[in-house]
């Protein structure tokens, strides 16, 4: 501390001070100080009146930090005495304790705001030795993502001399007062949500004291006033029947939020037949946390049948919540309608009572779904009638008896076909046999052509199913060619293919070999058998008859009524002679390699095999010739004939070959025999 006396008078004589922490009340209390300090005597003094005014400057030095008021005492050689008032306390504060810095603000429930935010700022200036500077600078700052969205300070209030005002004008001001410097500051301010909305929002406060120093702190926020929004999208979305489906559905839950939190999603959904789907562990998106474009996806798998509602609802850490769902309905089915026939055996045969039925259900019955038939092997398809019972989710349906008649009796196969809203569905068929009336017999395509053909020109192997109730304890083959009868013998003859265990159909194959019918004729085959019910029967007992007819000898075709020659007439009638050893099936008149005439088999049989043709008059030969198609297919053709019929002579003869040439050959010796005569004549008469 420097203090400084001037006397240009007598000169200063002493200088003396005196230091105290509390400030002395009045002039009178100071004169009466009596402990002062001398800095100095006159011998230390600068006595030169010519040399700065006699002014003389003196200092000492305080240690201990501490905060004081100095008063200083000074005499001159008249014994004149001044005193010397502080203006200011002096602080000596070496060691600098830290303004200490408070940022409060209240937490919310899980550290994340989802509004404004009111804070407070605190800061106290402590003491450090019993002084302390004071608050001099406090500036507060508001950022996000590191850019300030808001600022402030409060220096101007902490520029004003609080040792001129009253305390309560600091107060109100939130300011503590001490020594006329300020001591400590409390203020309120608030984040604005709107300004700020991020997880990374920071509260900065420096401040600055009297003697200089500096001293900064945050306090970091989280703001989130975005709601979260919901997106359910499903891999299957073309329903039946406007909500079925047949197949595991399964929805793609979507969140986009920033502080997602799990536990506060809550899934609502029902199922009427009480199994729950599976719904899996969420994943997050990479910006998690830090974007409100974050999502948070989950899979729920609904794989158990049933009908469901669906619909789910969520809150973020900050308490926002997420719009209402709208809630979802459908159902799954996977299961395939229940079809059941009764009262008959699949593959049986039944020669008493039969009336079989059937009956089908679903949890998600369809009317619409259901379509049932019955077909035989020689009756058509036809829809299934009966007596219909409604049954629980379904129908039942009982037919009458089949009609006991021999044309009844067939191979009958019926068929289920169930289909349930959701698309399942379920096809069934039983195969059975109405046979009160013995064996059925079923050919194979090839065989039933070639008897509906009934005329071959060679033979080929024939294939019969026999179908009986019951297995079969005899079995034989014959035929009959042109009046002869003759057993076949199984393995050489024929073979025997039989299928069917007990209670079920029994088909016995028979392939007859194609070598038992060479010879021509017209052959008839007989299958006999018996069953265990001692049931005798043939094919042609149930009209399946196994009749035809080999015929390897083409037709015979003669033409008569014509010969080489020609006819002096406008027209000529021939007769074609037809024969064969099993029928005639058409004639063909062929004149010059056309067709001019075709004959069928019915006209030949009513001509009696003579077909009588009348060839027309024409200026030139023709020729003629018939050909002939049997019933079996072989083909002849007869003999040609080159025929003139024509009523002209002139045209008969100029197509008579000999009579032409001969005619040109005595014209030609007479005109030579003429000109002979009249050469040799002349030449006679010259020689004379």
């Amino acid at each position: 501390m420097k203090v400084t006396g001037a006397d240009i008078t007598s000169g200063v004589k002493t200088i003396e001070y005196y230091t105290t922490k509390d400030a002395i009340k009045s002039a009178d209390e100071v004169k009466k100080i009596t402990d002062w300090k001398k800095l100095a005597d006159s011998g230390e003094w600068n006595r030169d009146s010519e040399k700065d005014d006699n002014i003389n400057n003196k200092s000492f030095t305080m240690t201990e930090e501490q905060q004081f008021l100095t008063y200083a005492k000074i005499t001159d050689y008249a014994g004149n005495v001044t005193y010397l008032y502080p203006k200011e306390i002096a602080v000596l504060d070496r060691t600098w304790a830290e303004p200490k810095i408070t940022i409060t603000a209240a937490e919310p429930l899980y550290g994340i705001y989802n509004k404004d935010v009111p804070f407070s700022i605190n800061v106290e200036d402590p003491e450090s030795g019993e002084t302390y500077s004071g608050l001099k600078e406090v500036y507060y700052e508001v950022r996000k993502d590191g850019a300030v969205t808001q600022s402030g300070n409060y220096n101007k209030e902490l520029e004003i001399d609080y040792s001129k005002n009253n305390q309560e004008s600091a107060q109100k001001a939130g300011l503590t007062i001490l020594d006329g410097r300020v001591q400590s500051l409390v203020k309120n301010e608030t984040v604005t949500a709107s300004l700020n909305n991020s997880n990374d929002v920071e509260i900065y406060v420096k401040v600055v004291d009297n003697a200089g120093h500096e001293t900064e702190a945050t306090k970091d926020l989280k703001i989130d006033i975005t709601h979260p929004t919901i997106a359910v999208t499903y891999d299957l979305n073309t329903p039946l029947n406007e909500r079925y489906y047949k197949d595991v559905r399964t929805a793609t839950v979507v969140v986009t939020e920033r502080n997602f939190d799990e536990s506060a999603v809550r899934f609502n959904i029902t199922n009427t037949d009480g199994t729950q789907p599976a719904i899996s562990g969420w994943t997050h998106s990479a910006n998690a946390g830090v974007s409100d474009d974050a999502t948070h996806t989950c899979q729920v798998t609904f794989a158990a049948d049933g009908d469901y509602t669906f619909t789910l609802e969520t809150t973020d850490l900050a308490g926002n919540a997420a719009a209402d769902y709208t809630q979802d309905k459908f159902t799954v089915d996977k299961t395939d309608p229940e079809v059941e026939f009764f009262d008959i055996e699949d593959k049986s045969a039944n020669n008493g009572t039969v009336a079989p039925g059937v009956k089908y259900s679903d949890v998600n019955y369809m009317e619409s779904g259901v379509d049932i038939t019955i077909k035989g092997a020689k009756h058509d398809k036809t829809e299934l009638s009966g007596n219909r019972t409604n049954i629980a989710n379904g129908e039942s349906i009982k037919m009458e008896d089949f009609k006991h008649d021999e044309e009844t009796d067939d191979v009958y196969t019926m068929t289920a076909v169930i289909k349930d809203k959701a698309g399942n569905e379920t096809e069934k068929e039983v195969m059975f046999s109405v046979n009160r009336f013995g064996s059925n017999y079923i050919f194979s395509e090839t065989t039933e052509k070639f008897l509906d053909d009934v005329y071959a020109n060679k033979p080929k192997d024939l294939v019969v199913t026999e179908v009986n109730v019951d297995s079969l304890v005899f079995n034989g083959i014959s035929y009959g060619l042109d009046g002869t009868k003759k057993e076949l013998k199984a393995g050489s003859d024929y073979t025997v293919k039989q299928s069917g265990g007990e209670g079920s159909w029994k088909e016995y194959t028979y392939t007859i070999k194609k070598e038992n019918f060479e010879k021509e004729g017209r052959y008839s085959v007989t299958i006999d058998s018996e069953d265990k019910a001692t049931n005798k029967m043939n094919n042609k007992v149930k009209e399946c008859n196994i009749d035809f007819v080999i015929d390897k000898t083409p037709p015979t075709v003669v033409i008569t009524g014509i010969e080489e020659s020609s006819y002096r007439a406008d027209e000529r009638e021939m007769t074609i002679n037809l024969s064969d050893n099993t029928a005639v099936k058409c004639v063909d008149v062929i004149i010059d390699g056309k067709s001019v005439a075709t004959y069928a088999q019915k006209e030949i049989e009513k001509a009696g095999g003579k077909i009588s043709y009348m060839i027309e008059g024409a200026s030139e030969p023709q020729k003629i010739e018939a050909a002939a198609l049997d019933m079996a297919g072989n083909e002849t053709t007869s003999e040609m004939h080159k025929v003139l019929v024509t009523s002209s002579v002139w045209i008969q003869y100029i197509n008579n070959t000999p009579l032409l040439i001969g005619s040109i050959l005595g014209i030609v010796l007479v005109a030579g025999g003429l000109i002979w005569f009249f050469v040799i004549r002349k030449k006679k008469e010259e020689s004379k």
